[in-house]
């Protein structure tokens, strides 16, 4: 089985871990960050087939931040949004800017 690396950006550890543990045993090779600025290191050090991301990570870049930034560095890396505080206008804007899909928490 081939794998594609997937990376899960959440400021919330215990959510961030729950999702990279998930993941890694259905077999994914998956990594965690904790920020947007984490996030972005690492995509510019490798390439990520999807991305899922928190929307509102206080302190730092949001994730419609690290989005744009994730279209410049690797285009063709699919950004999923996750958010607990969804509303109709930041799911358009987020698929507006190019994310994949907007998902809620939780899921």
């Amino acid at each position: 089985m081939q794998s594609y690396p997937i990376l899960i950006v959440d400021d919330e550890s215990d959510f961030r871990l729950l999702l990279v543990e998930a993941l890694e045993t259905l077999g994914y090779e998956v990594e965690g960050a904790e920020s947007a600025e984490t996030a972005i290191e690492r995509v510019k050090a490798r390439h990520f087939a999807i991305i899922f991301t928190d929307l509102n990570m206080p302190g730092g870049l949001s994730g419609l931040d690290l989005l744009k930034a994730v279209q410049q560095f690797d285009p063709k890396t699919f950004c999923i949004l996750m958010t607990g505080y969804a509303t109709t206008e930041s799911a358009i804007q987020a698929l507006k800017r190019g994310a994949y899909d907007f998902i809620q928490k939780p899921f």
